[in-house]
C-alpha cells in the first residue's frame, strides 16, 4: 500500500512548470517528484520518532511530577513545576536536535534560496 502511495506522490508532484516560460508549459520532472517523495518519507519518519520521544518523556515526566507534587504547600508546587518544566525542556531540545540532525544531510539536495528582493530606498527631505 505504501508503494502505491509513493507512486501516486511521485506522479502528482513530477508535473511542474518551466522557469521563465511565458506560456507556462508544464513538463515531467521526475527528479522533483522523487525528491518530494523522499522528503515526505523523511518527514514522516522524523515525525514518528519525535512522537515516540515526546510520549516517552511525557509519561515519565507525569509520574515524576506527581511524586514531586506530594508535599503540601509551596514545596510541592515548586517541585512539581520544576519537574514539569525540565521535562518540557528535555523534550524541546531533543526534538530540535533531532530535526537538525535529520535536516543537515538533506541540505545538498535542497534548491538554493531565492535572492532577496531588491528594494529602492529613497530619502525624503523634510
Amino acid at each position: 500500500m505504501l508503494a502505491v502511495f509513493g507512486i501516486v506522490v511521485v506522479v502528482l508532484t513530477s508535473r511542474v512548470g518551466q522557469k521563465g516560460d511565458p506560456n507556462e508549459t508544464e513538463i515531467w520532472n521526475w527528479k522533483v517528484g522523487g525528491l518530494t517523495l523522499a522528503s515526505f518519507l523523511v518527514g514522516a519518519t522524523t515525525s514518528i520518532i519525535s512522537g515516540y520521544i515526546g510520549m516517552m518523556v511525557a509519561v515519565y515526566a507525569n509520574a515524576r511530577t506527581t511524586v514531586c507534587a506530594v508535599p503540601d504547600g509551596p514545596v510541592g508546587w515548586k517541585g512539581a513545576f520544576n519537574c514539569a518544566f525540565r521535562a518540557g525542556a528535555v523534550t524541546g531540545f531533543s526534538l530540535c536536535g533531532l530535526a537538525i540532525t535529520i535536516r543537515k544531510p538533506l541540505l545538498p539536495f535542497s534548491p538554493p534560496p531565492p535572492p532577496p528582493p531588491h528594494h529602492h530606498h529613497s530619502r525624503q527631505s523634510r
